[in-house]
């Protein structure tokens, strides 16, 4: 640090005798409303479960639809509150495996988010044949003000992974041949397996804190054709002969593979006050 000058010298001595002449308890309020007054900005995740539920027809044949503007509503429920808007059956409690919020549509502890990206994360017990065709006939919106604000996305296909699926999986959604009783399913990924892999946003989405304009936020995906999976034979198991497998789609709403799940991840600046531990 460079020598300070006479005159440098001279105005800290002033600065000094000044501060030495304000009463203790005037400078710790000032420096409390100066500590007060400082904003901290963070890069923690904010992240929510969704789920496009098939309606089931058991049959014969088994036939899995989906409606047209099905939506499911991400970041509409918190810690412990009821993920019924998210698309999951009346009743199931979120954990925090599903969200982080502490309250539903509202930021944590009065945080201001600059929301710049979203990444959407592929549940492995998603059906891949449903997958296929959810993915490519979704849109997203983030929809703010009790929904009366929307900031169209575009489509779901435009939102990668940070982790990828590779590899294969059991899907019943597909009709397997004779001799099995389940398809392999060779997942195409949606997004090279790295690390901050993310859909960057034209412009960013802020998210108020509540009391302000734009305290309530949810991402909404929505399903903008009608979906109707091929048809599913259910067979029983033949003679040793015959070499025909059983199958037995998945008729149960709520089981595995009957639905497509995704977890949404913002990628985000949070700037809130700062505290003790800052």
């Amino acid at each position: 640090m460079a020598a300070l000058t006479p005159a440098q010298q001279e105005r800290l001595a002033s600065l000094r005798k000044m501060a030495g002449a304000v009463p203790p308890d005037v400078r710790a309020l000032i420096g409390r409303m100066a500590l007060s007054s400082q904003r901290v900005q963070e890069h923690w995740p904010y992240y929510s479960r969704i789920r496009f539920q098939a309606a089931i027809a058991a049959g014969p044949p088994v036939v899995y639809t989906f409606t047209l503007k099905q939506q499911v509503l991400g970041f509409s429920y918190a810690i412990g509150q009821d993920m019924g808007p998210a698309g999951f059956p009346t009743g199931t409690i979120a954990t925090i495996a599903d969200t982080n919020l502490s309250e539903g549509a509202k930021t944590k502890d009065g945080q201001s988010l600059e929301i710049f990206g979203i990444s959407c994360f592929i549940v492995p017990t998603s059906d891949p044949t449903m997958l296929a065709f959810v993915y490519q006939n979704a849109s997203l919106a983030f929809s703010q003000s009790g929904g009366d604000s929307q900031k169209k996305v575009g489509p779901l296909l435009f939102v990668p992974s940070p982790g990828g699926l590779s590899g294969y999986a059991v899907s019943y959604g597909t009709q397997p041949n004779k001799s099995a009783n389940h398809t392999d399913y060779g997942f195409i990924t949606n997004g090279l397996p790295v690390q901050g892999n993310h859909w960057k946003l034209p412009n960013p989405v802020i998210w108020q804190p509540s009391g302000k304009t734009d305290s309530t936020l949810n991402l909404v995906a929505t399903l903008e054709r009608a979906i109707t999976l091929p048809s599913l034979t259910p067979r029983v198991l033949g003679a040793a002969t015959d070499f025909q497998d059983l199958f037995a789609p998945p008729t149960t709403t709520g089981a595995a593979y009957t639905y497509v799940e995704l977890m949404f991840l913002l990628l985000s600046r949070q700037k809130s006050a700062r505290g003790k531990n800052d």
